[in-house]
C-alpha cells in the first residue's frame, strides 16, 4: 500500500479535532467547576461553624452582661453589650455567606437560626441599653462609693444602707425610677419581640452548640420580660406610695388566710404607713380590736350572711373584707374606717393609728410574709425565732396563746407583730443588690397567688393596677364562662390550713338538650378540736355569669352539727354582685370529716351562645388568700372537641368532652374550639 506524505495529517477530520478540544475544555471546566464547588463547600461549612461558634460567643457575651449588670457592675455590663454588638455584626457578615447556599436543606435550617438569633439579640440589645441607662443613673444619683457597692453586692455587713441615705438622694432615686416606667416597658416590648424571634426557629437539624444555646436564652428571656413587667408596674405606682410629690399615706392590712375570708382573710391586725420623699415618716400596726372596741356605737348593718351565721348585729371594720372583689372590700373598709375613726373619742385617739385622708390600701397574708422570710431568713423577736416554715404557727400560738404565760395583757398580745414588721423592714433595707431579683421574684409569685393585693384611691393608679392584674378584682370576658368559688370562715377558728378543697365542674345537656352547669365542692377537714382549729363553718358563695339559673343544691346546711343536729339542709341565697349570678349558702364539716357542696345550674345564655357558635372559653377565678385547690373540668359538650388549650392527655382526644386535672393556684384560663 501506498500513502501520501500527509497520510497522519489527514487522518481526523476537522469536526473531530474540534470534538477533541471541546472534550478537553469540558474536562477542564468540570475539573474547575468541581473545585469551586469543593472550595465554596468548604468555605460553607467552614463559615457555617464558626457562625455557630459565634453565635455562641455572643450568648455568653449577653449573658454575662446580665449577670454583672445583676451586681451593679454597669461599666462592665456596657462592655460585655458591645462586644455582642460586634460579634452580631460578624455573624451577620457569615449569614451574607451562607445565604448562597441557603437551597440546601442544612445549610437554611442554620443559616434561618443564626438570622432569627441576630434578631433576638438586637432586641436584647436594645433592652440592656436601656436598663443599663437607667441603672447608671441611679447608681451616680445615689454616691456610693466603690466599697460600700461592692459590700451590697457581694451582701457584706454594709457600711451604707439604703436607710441610711440622705432624704435628698432617696427623693432623686425614687424620681428616676419613677420617671424610668416607660423605659422598663419598652424593654419589656424588646424582649417580648426577642422571644418571639427565637420561637420561629425550628429546632431539627440544628448544630448542637446552636441548639444548647437555645433553651437558657428562652428560659432566661422569659424571666427577664416578667421582672421587667413588674418594674414597670411598680416604677409607675412609686410616687403614689413612697410620696415622691408630697406625703402619702396607706392602709396596711394584715389579710390572716388561716381564718379566710372573702377578700382574702380576717383583718386581725391594721397599720397605718406615711411616706415623704421616699422616707418612711411614721409605720404604726395595732390590733384591729382596739378600733373596734372603741367605736362599739356604730350603727352599720352587716351583710345577712354575717348576721345569722357569724351572729353579728354591728358592721365593723375587721368585718369589712365581705366583697371578693379587693377594690370593692377596700372601699367597704375604708368607709367604715373612716366611721368608726370619726367615733374615737378625743383622749384616746392619740393611742390608735388613724388617718385623716388614706391614699391606698395594701393588703397581705401570711403566705406571702413567709416568702419573704425564705429570703430574709430567720428574724428573731422577743426571744423567738421566726422561720418561712414556722411563721404563720408559731404567730398564732404567740398571741392567741403564748401571750398569757408571758405575763401580757390581752391588749398587748399583738404588739409583737409591729416589732417583726420593723426588723423586716430593715431587713429589706439591708438587703443585698444580688437578691434584689429575689425579691422581685417574690413580689411577683405573691402576686400571681393573690397573696399580694393593692388598691388605690387615684383613677389613674387604680387604673395601672387593675391592667397590671395586681388588684385582685373579680372580672369577666363578655360571653365566656366563669366560675369562683369564694369561702367565708365564720367562727371557725383558724381552721382554714387543715381544710383542703377540690372543685369539680362539668357540663352536659339534660333530658330537654339544656345545657347544664354543676359544681361540686369537696371539703375535707384533716384537723381536730383544738385552741387553733374547729369544725369548719362556711358561707360559701358560687360566682357564675350573670343569666345562670339555679336548678338545687345540695350538701347545703340550716347550720352547724351543734345548732342543727338533725342537718336539715338550708337554703339558697340566688342574687346578682360584680356583674355575676350568685350562689351562696352555709355548710359546716366536722373534724376529721368529708362534705361535699353542690351547686346546679342552667348555663347562663351568653354561655350557651358561645357553645353553640363553636368558641367555648372559660375563667376560674381564685380567691384571694386561699390556698391552692384542686380543680377538675368534664366539660361534655354533645358536640366534637377540635381543639383544647390547655390541650388534654392525648388519650382523651376526638370526643365530646373536654376533661382537665389542674391546681387553681392562680386565676387559670381555658379555651375549647368545637
Amino acid at each position: 500500500m501506498t500513502h501520501t506524505p500527509s497520510f497522519l495529517h489527514n487522518t481526523e477530520s476537522p469536526g473531530a479535532l474540534r470534538m477533541h478540544r471541546m472534550r478537553r475544555f469540558l474536562k477542564v471546566l468540570c475539573a474547575a467547576l468541581a473545585f469551586g464547588i469543593l472550595t465554596w463547600a468548604l468555605v460553607i461549612i467552614f463559615v457555617t461553624v464558626q457562625t455557630a461558634r459565634t453565635v455562641v460567643e455572643a450568648e455568653q457575651s449577653l449573658r454575662l452582661a446580665m449577670e454583672v449588670a445583676e451586681e451593679l457592675r454597669f461599666e462592665e455590663a456596657h462592655d460585655h453589650v458591645v462586644r455582642a454588638e460586634v460579634l452580631m455584626e460578624r455573624i451577620g457578615r457569615g449569614v451574607a455567606i451562607l445565604n448562597t447556599a441557603r437551597f440546601l436543606p442544612w445549610v437554611g435550617t442554620q443559616t434561618r437560626a443564626a438570622e432569627g438569633m441576630v434578631r433576638a439579640s438586637q432586641g436584647m440589645v436594645h433592652a440592656f441599653e436601656r436598663l443599663l441607662g437607667i441603672g447608671g443613673d441611679l447608681l451616680r444619683l445615689s454616691g456610693l462609693s466603690e466599697e460600700s457597692l461592692r459590700e451590697m453586692t457581694q451582701g457584706l455587713s454594709p457600711s451604707v444602707t439604703f436607710d441610711d441615705l440622705p432624704a435628698e438622694t432617696k427623693l432623686l432615686l425614687f424620681r428616676r425610677l419613677a420617671a424610668s416606667s416607660s423605659d422598663f416597658t419598652s424593654a419589656a416590648a424588646d424582649i417580648d419581640l426577642a422571644r418571639a424571634e427565637l420561637a420561629t426557629i425550628a429546632r431539627h437539624n440544628l448544630l448542637e452548640p446552636i441548639r444548647r444555646v437555645l433553651e437558657p436564652i428562652e428560659r432566661r428571656l422569659a424571666e427577664t420580660e416578667e421582672a421587667l413587667h413588674l418594674a414597670a408596674v411598680a416604677t409607675h405606682l412609686l410616687p403614689l406610695y413612697v410620696g415622691t410629690d408630697g406625703e402619702r399615706t396607706t392602709l396596711i392590712l394584715f389579710l390572716n388566710n388561716d381564718e379566710l375570708r372573702p377578700g382574702g382573710g380576717f383583718i386581725g391586725t391594721y397599720g397605718i404607713l406615711r411616706m415623704k420623699h421616699g422616707d418612711i415618716t411614721s409605720l404604726q400596726t395595732r390590733d384591729v380590736y382596739h378600733l373596734d372596741r372603741e367605736a362599739s356605737a356604730i350603727t352599720t348593718t352587716p351583710p345577712r350572711a354575717l348576721q345569722t351565721y357569724g351572729s353579728l348585729a354591728q358592721w365593723f371594720f375587721r368585718d369589712s373584707n365581705w366583697s371578693p372583689d379587693f377594690a370593692e372590700s377596700s372601699r367597704q373598709g375604708l368607709n367604715l374606717f373612716a366611721r368608726e375613726v370619726s367615733l374615737i373619742p378625743a383622749e384616746t385617739r392619740a393611742t390608735i393609728p388613724t388617718a385623716e385622708h388614706i391614699d391606698g390600701v395594701i393588703g397581705f397574708t401570711p403566705t406571702f410574709v413567709s416568702e419573704l422570710l425564705s429570703l430574709f431568713g430567720p428574724v428573731a423577736v422577743r426571744g423567738q425565732t421566726f422561720t418561712s416554715q414556722n411563721f404563720a404557727d408559731k404567730l398564732e400560738y404567740a398571741v392567741e396563746v403564748g401571750y398569757v404565760g408571758e405575763g401580757l395583757p390581752k391588749s398587748q398580745r399583738k404588739e409583737i407583730l409591729g416589732d417583726l414588721v420593723e426588723e423586716m423592714k430593715s431587713r429589706l433595707y439591708r438587703l443585698p443588690a444580688a437578691r434584689w431579683p429575689a425579691l422581685a421574684a417574690s413580689v411577683q409569685e405573691g402576686i400571681r397567688t393573690k397573696q399580694l393585693v393593692l388598691y388605690s384611691e387615684d383613677p389613674r393608679g387604680q387604673s395601672v393596677i387593675e391592667q397590671a392584674g395586681w388588684g385582685g378584682r373579680v372580672t369577666r370576658d363578655e360571653g365566656s364562662d366563669m366560675q369562683m368559688l369564694v369561702d367565708a370562715n365564720l367562727s371557725s377558728l383558724k381552721s382554714d390550713p387543715v381544710v383542703s378543697r377540690d372543685i369539680h365542674y362539668e357540663i352536659f345537656r339534660n333530658t330537654d338538650g339544656e345545657y347544664v352547669g354543676r359544681t361540686t365542692v369537696r371539703y375535707q377537714h384533716r384537723g381536730t378540736f383544738n385552741w387553733k382549729t374547729t369544725r369548719y363553718r362556711t358561707y360559701a358563695r358560687l360566682y357564675v355569669p350573670k343569666g345562670s339559673t339555679l336548678i338545687r343544691a345540695q350538701g347545703n346546711l340550716r347550720n352547724d352539727r351543734l345548732r342543727n343536729p338533725s342537718l336539715a339542709a338550708g337554703t339558697v341565697d340566688v342574687g346578682e354582685e360584680l356583674g355575676l349570678t350568685t350562689f351562696g349558702t352555709f355548710t359546716s364539716i366536722e373534724p376529721g370529716e368529708t362534705r361535699e357542696l353542690v351547686f346546679e345550674y342552667l348555663l347562663a345564655p351568653s354561655v350557651v351562645d358561645e357553645i353553640r357558635s363553636g368558641a367555648y372559653s372559660l375563667h376560674v377565678m381564685k380567691q384571694i388568700g386561699a390556698r391552692p385547690y384542686g380543680l377538675t373540668l368534664l366539660l361534655d359538650f354533645d358536640k366534637s372537641v377540635i381543639i383544647a388549650s390547655p390541650p388534654e392527655e392525648a388519650s382523651e382526644w376526638g370526643d365530646d368532652i373536654y376533661g382537665l386535672n389542674t391546681k387553681l393556684d392562680q386565676d387559670r384560663f381555658f379555651t375549647v374550639g368545637l
